[in-house]
């Protein structure tokens, strides 16, 4: 089965569940080829439409992916996302933005080790070049992440804006774990260099890894 409409509600003390917002999406097979999504208006009891993505496939991937915004009763262009792929996975994203005509927004470049995506390179266009913005890097241990980090590109060099370390609650090696559940809220406080992240592991994890 493939999903093929969301709503999401709200509760209002005193009133009850109240409609929030919905997503209603078109397939071609099973493959989603447009999603509109809609606010809930109170004062006429109706969805009204917000936006609009529509994706082109080739195969089992996406190579296009273009954002509408529902404008005085029309659909208008605001973004268009084209996908590049190697070996089956995403290996660019070009995104331009709807400015009249389209224009050159953001480059995101990402690499791989096997299945293991541990780098992603953001790029900005000044008009006339891409030039670098942010970039994410990731360690992993075993097929485990173990550390983010994440530089901004400033006076012609990288500099640090905050890292994400990923502690195992037992003490162990990553390897020992095998399916690890976040718990805390992933929000890097600007102002401090490091955010540390809890794991909690089951029972049988926990007594593999002694």
């Amino acid at each position: 089965d493939v999903l093929n409409n969301y709503v999401a509600e709200y509760y209002m003390q005193g009133v009850g569940w109240t409609n929030g917002t919905q997503w209603l999406m078109t397939l071609t097979g099973d493959m989603i080829t447009t999603i509109i999504g809609q606010s809930w208006n109170e004062e006429i009891s109706e969805w009204e439409n917000t936006d609009r993505m529509n994706m082109t496939w080739t195969g089992d991937n996406i190579t296009e992916n273009l954002t509408e915004e529902w404008t005085d009763g029309a659909w208008v262009n605001e973004r268009l996302r084209d996908y590049t792929y190697s070996n089956g996975r995403v290996t660019e994203i070009y995104e331009q933005d709807w400015e009249g005509s389209w224009v050159n927004s953001q480059l995101i470049e990402l690499s791989y080790n096997g299945d293991l995506m541990y780098y992603q390179l953001y790029k900005v266009w000044d008009g006339s070049s891409w030039i670098n913005g942010t970039q994410y890097d990731t360690t992993f241990q075993n097929d485990k992440p173990v550390e983010d980090l994440v530089q901004t590109w400033t006076d012609s060099q990288w500099i640090n804006s905050y890292k994400i370390e990923y502690v195992y609650n037992t003490g162990t090696s990553p390897e020992s774990i095998s399916n690890p559940i976040l718990t805390a809220t992933k929000y890097p406080n600007r102002f401090n260099p490091s955010t540390t992240i809890s794991f909690n592991i089951s029972r049988e994890d926990a007594e593999n890894a002694k």
